[in-house]
């Protein structure tokens, strides 16, 4: 048992360090700023875009982290097997909460090009 916990520690951490390396840079656009123009609007839908990309992939790490733990709990008795329903309901909880950001950064994306086109389009008229 000692050794399967060691090893899905070691599997965490290592995710950790991947999806560190993942975050979305700070862009010099802040959200406080007034998005005024169209290109305003645009480069916030490609921030919320980039987000939603990022939580979906934390999303899916965590579904590749509940199978790891999935196919270790088959493998054993006793207290890691009786851990996995904890497991799979905390699993479940995160990725469905990144799913659903991951879905509301995309809203926020596609609000913020309705803006920018609705401008382009007052522009040319």
């Amino acid at each position: 048992m000692k050794k399967i916990i060691v090893m899905f520690c070691v599997f965490l951490n290592a995710q950790a360090i991947v999806l560190a390396d993942q975050v979305p840079e700070k862009k010099e656009f802040s959200h406080l700023q007034m998005v005024v123009t169209a290109k305003d609007h645009f480069d916030l839908a490609a921030t919320y875009r980039e987000k939603a990309r990022y939580y979906r992939k934390e999303a899916d790490a965590h579904r590749a982290m509940k199978e790891v733990y999935r196919r270790s709990a088959e493998k054993s008795s006793g207290s890691v097997r009786e851990s996995w329903a904890l497991m799979d309901a905390h699993c479940d909880a995160i990725i469905e909460l990144m799913d659903r950001v991951a879905g509301e950064m995309d809203e926020l994306a596609n609000l913020q090009e309705k803006g920018g086109r609705i401008l382009e389009a007052e522009r040319g008229r």
